[in-house]
């Protein structure tokens, strides 16, 4: 990490900013993040704890966002791009927990800045998020040069995949055995028709409630 990224905390702190702020700011022009379009302004609401609430860290929400800039620039599918940024969240929030045993403003002050909001410690905790979220995209760029191009797909987009040819197939078997029934189609058919139509349906119906109890569980 250059001297002059590890000053621009400092700089900023001066002109007001807050702990996400100064993260993002000083990944502004980071190359892992090249052509990503940040704006520190988006950590504006996270001073403090969330809006000076006490809740999570600013420092550690603004490396989150970070994170999820830099999957931005990888131009992954949507599921793709979800489980690669729940894994980088990860791995950052278990180094910050590693180092300050916890996650919210609240504690961390009343740990190490007796209740309030000392600049100098709110500096450290910028500096060493900074340097642990650059490690961590370090780290898997790294990887994606050792193992190839990033996985831009993921099990979850197969099951959907197969879950809109079963959706093609059951209507399309609704109309053939619907025909069916006006004596249009043949007898084979019509059976054909109706054990597609048992078939895509149980899929079908099987998908929504696996879906339903994975959401609600």
């Amino acid at each position: 990490m250059s001297e002059s990224f590890r000053q621009l905390s400092t700089t900023d702190f001066a002109r007001g900013s807050n702990c996400a702020q100064t993260v993002l700011a000083r990944f502004a022009q980071h190359p892992l993040l090249k052509g990503a379009p940040i704006t520190p302004a988006v950590g504006a609401g996270f001073g403090g704890g969330v809006g000076n609430t006490g809740c999570m860290c600013g420092a550690l929400a603004g490396s989150v966002m970070v994170a999820g800039y830099y999957v931005g620039t990888l131009k992954l599918e949507p599921v793709a791009a979800r489980a690669l940024s729940e894994k980088l969240t990860q791995e950052l929030v278990e180094r910050f927990k590693a180092e300050y045993q916890a996650t919210c403003c609240r504690v961390i002050r009343r740990k190490f800045c007796e209740g309030t909001a000392d600049v100098h410690h709110c500096n450290a905790l910028v500096e060493y998020m900074c340097e642990q979220t650059e490690e961590v995209l370090q780290a898997h760029q790294s990887e994606i040069a050792e193992k190839g191009a990033v996985k831009n797909w993921h099990p979850y987009d197969v099951m959907n995949g197969v879950e809109q040819v079963m959706m093609g197939l059951f209507f399309v078997a609704a109309f053939v055995a619907l025909g069916g029934l006006f004596a249009v189609y043949s007898p084979t058919l019509r059976a054909l028709a109706a054990w597609s139509l048992v078939i895509s349906g149980t899929y079908l119906a099987a998908m929504r409630i696996w879906r339903f109890v994975r959401y609600y569980r």
